[in-house]
């Protein structure tokens, strides 16, 4: 009998730990909102990949590019108008290159924006990714000299503004380059 009463006390307490955890749990709930889910990139505007930072990876052994911001001043002469490429939004406007023009690395990309900084990555056809990067966007230009180092004679140059919110990329200008 000593026995039954024993086992039934540690029964009673723990269902009373039982009915505090839950009840501290549920008040935790009330107070701070349900767990929340991972946040999760939303679906890509194009077959690239939005860069998260401005570091480079490595790829198949070669010393991928990057990019020496010229805060939108640059020497080079710019194509005339009629060779520029502009966003269907109208927010960038790629002065240079021009599509299928040649691109060797320590070329200069300029443009035109309406907004703060852009984004380019070049991808070659034989490894893929060769330079990525960031330029800022003064008083409405941006201007860089791209690095990248490239076995392949042609490459798709990507110009865009990441979303802020989800990281797709936005306001894309694709142009073809070939590589020197």
């Amino acid at each position: 009998m000593i026995y039954v009463k024993k086992n039934q006390s540690y029964f009673k307490v723990l269902l009373i730990f039982i009915f505090t955890f839950i009840i501290l749990l549920t008040i935790h709930v009330i107070k701070h909102g349900p767990p929340k889910p991972p946040k999760v990139v939303g679906t890509k505007s194009s077959y690239f990949t939005a860069p998260k930072t401005s570091s480079i990876p490595k790829n198949n052994s070669l010393d991928s590019g990057g990019v020496v911001d010229n805060n939108g001043t640059h020497n080079n002469t710019i194509p005339p108008n009629s060779e520029w490429t502009t966003s269907s939004s109208g927010n960038i406007t790629l002065q240079a290159p021009s599509n299928n023009s040649h691109f060797a690395s320590g070329s200069i990309i300029s443009g035109l924006a309406k907004i703060n900084m852009i984004q380019y990555m070049l991808k070659d056809d034989s490894i893929g990714l060769i330079s990525r990067g960031t330029l800022n966007v003064v008083n409405g230009k941006f201007s860089g000299a791209i690095n990248f180092t490239s076995n392949s004679s042609s490459a798709k140059l990507v110009v865009y503004c990441p979303d802020p919110n989800n990281g797709a990329e936005r306001d894309i200008i694709n142009i073809d380059v070939k590589l020197n």
